[in-house]
């Protein structure tokens, strides 16, 4: 009589449970990353561009002025090889990695 085994092993598997002792982390990727990072850099750099419009050009001719932002401009070029700040995007590596 194969349909009464048939109906046996149907009952056995379907009392039995599989228990998993480990835990699977799964991670998605963000499709809209590199486009939000570009949208955050952008709105950065428009609000120092408003900054900057409204700074008088008399305050850019003092000498003082002109050496400070010489000397952290040659800061910030600097900082690209200091390997906790560095970024590296494939081969690129003259980023700066600000969160």
């Amino acid at each position: 009589m194969p349909s009464e085994d048939l109906t046996k092993l149907e009952k056995d598997i379907s009392e039995s449970k599989l228990v998993s002792t480990k835990t699977k982390i799964i991670k998605t990727q963000d499709n809209y990353k590199y486009f939000s990072n570009q949208v955050r850099s952008l709105i950065i750099a428009l609000i120092l561009c408003v900054i900057v419009y409204f700074i008088p050009v008399s305050i850019l001719q003092n000498k003082k002025v002109i050496w400070a932002m010489i000397i952290g401009v040659t800061a910030f070029q600097i900082l690209v090889f200091v390997p906790a700040l560095e970024a590296r995007y494939g081969t690129a590596r003259g980023w700066i990695d600000i969160p």
